[in-house]
């Protein structure tokens, strides 16, 4: 059995970035990070930390975007010297005013991260760079696709390659990582490494495209459209039509047909689930939360009658610890995974 790469007791500062710098950015992602097995909390917990740094980034600066993307530049030079095991020469400018205190903080502790990746053992410094550096460069697609998006006149994504991509490249490369992660702890054998990581790729598209439809709203509002031009042509629309609410019944079509294929990349969650050992209770709930999660906005969001006219689709908390004490009890259970994952509105899963 592969041995599980160790680390040696946490200093105070990484103390603090897994405890309140995590719960202060997200804090059920600080939950979810709590229920994974030890092995993995530490790299999975500071991944999600220079992701949410990079995002601040990215985000937090005024200007262009053009006038961001050596931000991201500088960040992942700093992140390339980490992972080799050095401490980064390059610094990074304090944030600007109106930052949140949290990302604030973040940033201003980004040393601390920096060290803390260097300190890992290598096997567990090579993942945790290659999934912040491929989600940085989504970002990084962000701000050039959308350099000249306003909130008056959006623009689209092109193509259904590049949405493809850019769910990939946010949200399909942490299924990858996550993969890695499984079999860094002697979890799942190295030689099924394809199979599993195709799956859990599939399963973070399905939920970054979750996200897309659920914040097609919002997104439009400040310029940015991720349904593809080409795609929005058949029916007589352009980007700039998604700030009008009474457009959605000539989008409707469309949406729909993100919806199904929304679904069909997370028909492929429950046979990556049901890899999981049995006896490995906590790496499966870590799982199946954000399945079940997004399975239930899928729902809500074809119940919608008009998305570009409401408030985005936010499953209420008590729903949500609701399916999370439920989950315990059908978690050890392929049979009964299988069957609520229809309930929640699945397709029939492969077996």
């Amino acid at each position: 059995m592969r041995s599980t790469p160790t680390c040696d007791a946490m200093a105070p500062s990484e103390r603090r970035l897994l405890g309140p710098r995590l719960k202060a950015t997200s804090r059920s992602f600080y939950l979810s990070v709590r229920i994974l097995p030890r092995g993995m909390r530490r790299p999975v917990g500071l991944a999600y930390l220079l992701a949410r740094a990079a995002d601040t980034l990215a985000d937090s600066w005024g200007g262009p975007g053009a006038a961001r993307t050596p931000l991201l530049d500088a960040f992942r030079a700093c992140l390339a010297e980490a992972a080799a095991g050095r401490t980064p020469r390059a610094t990074l400018p304090p944030a600007p005013t109106g930052v949140p205190e949290a990302e604030r903080e973040l940033l201003d502790d980004l040393p601390a991260a920096f060290a803390f990746l260097a300190s890992l053992p290598r096997e567990l410094r090579a993942p945790i760079e290659t999934v912040v550096a491929t989600l940085a460069e989504g970002m990084r697609t962000d701000l050039t696709r959308f350099a000249d998006a306003s909130p008056t006149a959006p623009v689209a994504l092109t193509s259904a390659a590049d949405l493809d991509r850019y769910t990939y490249l946010i949200a399909g490369c942490v299924g990858a990582f996550w993969t890695d992660l499984t079999i860094l702890t002697g979890v799942w054998p190295a030689a099924a490494r394809d199979t599993y990581a195709a799956w859990g790729v599939r399963f973070g598209q399905g939920l970054q495209l979750i996200n897309i439809l659920r914040d097609m709203r919002g997104d439009a509002a400040r310029g940015r459209v991720y349904l593809p031009e080409e795609e929005l042509r058949p029916f007589g629309l352009a980007p700039r039509d998604l700030l009008a609410p009474e457009t959605f019944e000539r989008l409707r079509p469309l949406f729909l047909r993100h919806v199904a294929a929304a679904r069909a990349h997370l028909a492929e969650a429950p046979r990556y689930i049901r890899a999981i050992p049995r006896r490995r209770l906590r790496l499966r709930l870590a799982a199946l939360w954000p399945l079940w999660i997004g399975l239930r906005t899928l729902t809500a969001l074809e119940a919608c009658p008009n998305p570009l006219a409401a408030p985005p689709v936010r499953i209420p908390r008590g729903a949500v610890y609701r399916l999370m004490a439920r989950s315990v009890v059908f978690a050890p259970s392929a049979r009964l995974l299988d069957r609520e994952f229809v309930r929640l509105g699945g397709r029939n899963p492969p077996s």
